[in-house]
């Protein structure tokens, strides 16, 4: 991306697409987005890959194909057009962070704790302040938070293993 220092605005932007890759805004209505409007942000050009070695399902779910047949990366990235081209990063699309260089994705944390017989919900948070993963678990065995700790240590690379556990009664809902 090109980034152009004589903007002045309250938002530092993406900036533009280089010569040759294209960016797209697309919309959850799979319409792409005019100027002005946000969505999630798909790159093409000859630096997209190909897909994943030997998973056509992840493949599928990261490549948009247009009705011309051009290929599109689904980044996750939630931007918006400004008026001069710019684009502006406004959060991801799904629950994924970046920590210490390393894309972590949480749902994948609750997941992998989840698949311990007496867990019987758990769900995994980022904390701004701290910079730590936070596991927030309910279980049958109040006693398992150690097998726990264990389990996603051998399982998960060790960017992925949270520091903070905490179990909980309920989660919390609202009323809506």
């Amino acid at each position: 991306f090109v980034f152009e220092t004589d903007i002045s605005s309250a938002f530092v932007p993406i900036g533009k697409p280089i010569s040759n890759l294209k960016c797209v805004v697309w919309q959850e209505n799979g319409q792409f987005a005019e100027v002005g409007k946000s969505g999630e942000l798909l790159i093409a050009g000859p630096s997209v890959f190909n897909g994943y070695f030997q998973d056509e399902e992840k493949t599928c779910a990261a490549i948009y194909t247009d009705v011309t047949g051009q290929k599109y990366y689904r980044t996750g990235d939630l931007v918006q057009i400004m008026v001069d081209g710019n684009l502006y990063f406004l959060g991801r699309i799904d629950n994924q962070i970046k920590l210490n260089g390393y894309r972590v994705d949480l749902n994948s944390i609750g997941s992998t704790a989840e698949s311990l017989a007496t867990v019987v919900r758990a769900e995994c948070f980022f904390h701004e302040d701290t910079r730590q993963l936070i596991l927030f678990y309910k279980t049958t065995d109040p006693s398992i938070e150690a097998r726990i700790r264990q389990h996603l240590s051998v399982v998960l690379p060790a960017y992925m293993v949270p520091e903070r556990y905490q179990l909980l009664d309920q989660f919390p809902f609202t009323n809506n």
